[in-house]
């Protein structure tokens, strides 16, 4: 391969990693994310009807899962101060029935 060969597989490289990298156009979708009729805004409309949408519910599953995943995360913290406290209440109560 020649040197003017490699230059142009280069060049050729460096534009199709531009073109990749380039920013797609934004399309909106018309997809609400959050309700914009706040009290105080020049546009907020009192009487408007609140759009209820079916939102997915866990699973009895699932939310099984979730309360034991956050038990399971606080489980270590509590031990550790079920542990604080009784090794202070023993040294305490050491203490005291030496000096009584």
């Amino acid at each position: 391969m020649s040197d003017k060969q490699a230059k142009k597989k280069a060049k050729e490289e460096k534009k199709r990693r531009k073109a990749e990298n380039k920013k797609k156009p934004f399309v909106d979708d018309g997809h609400t994310v959050v309700d914009m009729n706040v009290e105080g805004f020049p546009w907020y409309e009192k009487d408007r009807p609140k759009e209820k949408k079916d939102r997915d519910k866990p699973t009895k599953k699932e939310t099984f899962a979730m309360i034991m995943g956050a038990y399971k995360a606080y489980l270590p913290m509590f031990l550790t101060v079920i542990v604080v406290f009784t090794v202070v209440f023993l040294l305490i109560w050491i203490w005291l029935r030496m000096h009584y």
